[in-house]
């Protein structure tokens, strides 16, 4: 392509999702929810082109022990949190994020799972768009985004071996995942490259690296 396409965003937002299945009742429902995005060519009949997974704490700071009871898996958020202060933001993560820490504190966090663009529509920023466009319309009551960069052809543990995608066999296929030939290095560091012009910002180093974004 030799100039930018234009596309279209949508997002649904849902209240029950496989992580409230784990807990007891209805405890953790009224604070999760999921989010789904969807990146359309106009052009291509709205052919969808880019998807966005992610899941929206609500009142992140005063829920987020609660949620790490039901996800254990989250528990890398912990990076952000201030242990000696018995709670809130760590004041280095503030300062990375160049805003006061009242502003990230207040609101909801979204965890990003899941960004995919398709091959062909890749070097244009979209990602990042489909998580900028998601602030402005489905999750406009979120303060901070976070995600851990990591590149998805590496995903099923070996080159060339990617873990199946949620979205079907055929978004799999389009894709093209095992066809990319760079090592997961160079992977890594174009990843981490992508999501920095999209205004991430590095909250932990590797091993596992965790990026964060105000909203």
């Amino acid at each position: 392509m030799e100039r930018k396409p234009v596309l279209a965003t949508s997002y649904e937002l849902s209240a029950w999702n496989p992580i409230l299945e784990k807990s007891e009742g209805d405890r953790a429902a009224p604070y999760l929810l999921e989010l789904a995005g969807c990146l359309m060519d106009p052009l291509e009949q709205n052919r969808i082109v880019g998807r966005l997974h992610a899941h929206i704490l609500c009142d992140w700071i005063i829920n987020l022990e609660g949620m790490l009871e039901v996800e254990p898996s989250w528990g890398y958020l912990r990076k952000i949190m201030d242990a000696d202060a018995g709670g809130g933001v760590c004041p280095d993560v503030a300062a990375c994020l160049y805003v006061p820490q009242e502003r990230v504190e207040r609101g909801d966090l979204m965890v990003v799972e899941r960004v995919e663009v398709l091959p062909e529509y890749e070097g244009w920023g979209f990602g990042g768009e489909l998580i900028e466009d998601a602030f402005r319309t489905a999750a406009r009551n979120v303060s901070l985004a976070v995600l851990r960069p990591f590149p998805l052809q590496f995903e099923g543990g070996e080159r060339h071996s990617p873990a199946p995608s949620p979205w079907g066999p055929e978004w799999h296929q389009a894709m093209c995942l095992n066809q990319r030939e760079c090592s997961k290095e160079d992977a890594m560091k174009r990843i981490i490259a992508s999501y920095r012009r999209a205004g991430f910002v590095d909250l932990s180093d590797e091993p596992d690296p965790l990026m964060g974004k105000p909203a």
